[in-house]
């Protein structure tokens, strides 16, 4: 994850790409920066301070959340889940690209006008009859 990060560009040109009080959440393997907020890590043989500890359940619940919704959306859309493409060109990557950001709208969609629930019940009672 850090690696990727700091190779990104969205790394190499922060300072365009984030505003003086924007910045990103990271666990305890990304290092400090002004765009990004690690979690701290536990000091070999040594305890955690209680300050310490306050700030990264803090920080966890915003990340679990994060989770729980790339969760959700891999739920929704397994071909995501394992996704077996090959990308040779740039055109593969383009597709590859939207067909994310499609099932992206779509998720986002779903989450503000949620299948009806009589509809779930007309499926299951057609799945019955075959």
């Amino acid at each position: 994850d850090n690696r990727v990060w700091k190779t990104s560009v969205m790394y190499s040109k922060r300072e365009s790409c984030f505003s003086p009080k924007e910045y990103l959440l990271g666990d305890s393997a990304f290092g400090a920066s002004g765009v990004m907020i690690p979690a701290f890590k536990k000091p070999r043989g040594a305890a955690f301070s209680r300050i310490h500890e306050v700030f990264n359940t803090y920080l966890a619940k915003p990340r679990v959340k994060a989770e729980h919704c790339i969760g959700m959306f891999k739920g929704r859309f397994q071909y995501f889940k394992r996704m077996r493409v090959l990308i040779s060109c740039k055109k593969d990557l383009k597709r590859t690209v939207e067909q994310f950001h499609c099932a992206c709208i779509l998720h986002n969609w779903l989450l503000s006008e949620p299948v009806c629930p009589q509809w779930i019940d007309l499926e299951k009672e057609d799945d019955s009859e075959n």
